[in-house]
């Protein structure tokens, strides 16, 4: 979906803080309050703005660790039991023939983590190869989610062309 110009507008703000009241909004980008309830709606109506989400800070409820695993997994329908985990935070189907998936996940402690990948090892052997992990501080997260991309065309979200300059 094309956004317009005030679209693109209101959802830059509601990205930044999902809480903003319209009449924040309407101060911030310089359109009537009842201009942006019109514009909030629409994109709800139209499903652009599915719903709003908390921020969370995995850190402050006791997460120190995440894991990232990139997999290939063989058999589809026993591999991807492993993405029931209570800590998986999202799990990314890739387009290789030789790592099919990245999953995410959150841990208390590195602990943790690597108690969690001997058990992935151990109960999906033959189902799932497991290429590449890393265990990292979510301290480490550059950005933890780049919504920017919605708000501009493909031609602007070329990321070959920008490094090319």
């Amino acid at each position: 979906m094309k956004l317009s110009e005030n679209e693109g507008k209101v959802l830059q703000e509601l990205i930044k803080n999902s809480r903003t009241t319209d009449t924040e909004v309407s101060t911030r980008i310089g359109i009537s309050t009842t201009g942006v309830g019109k514009i909030r709606k629409k994109l709800e109506a139209t499903g652009v703005i599915r719903r709003y989400l908390p921020h969370i800070s995995l850190e402050k409820m006791g997460f120190n660790s995440m894991l990232m695993v990139i997999l290939k997994i063989e058999d589809a329908e026993e591999g991807l039991a492993l993405f029931d985990s209570p800590n998986l935070i999202t799990a990314i189907r890739l387009c290789t023939s030789e790592r099919t998936h990245l999953a995410l996940y959150a841990f208390r402690s590195p602990m943790h983590a690597n108690q969690f990948l001997h058990s992935l090892k151990r109960e999906n052997y033959g189902s799932l190869e497991i290429v590449e992990t890393h265990i990292f501080s979510p301290t480490n997260l550059v950005k933890p989610l780049s919504l920017s991309l919605m708000l501009e065309g493909p031609e602007e979200c070329d990321l070959v062309s920008k490094l090319k300059g």
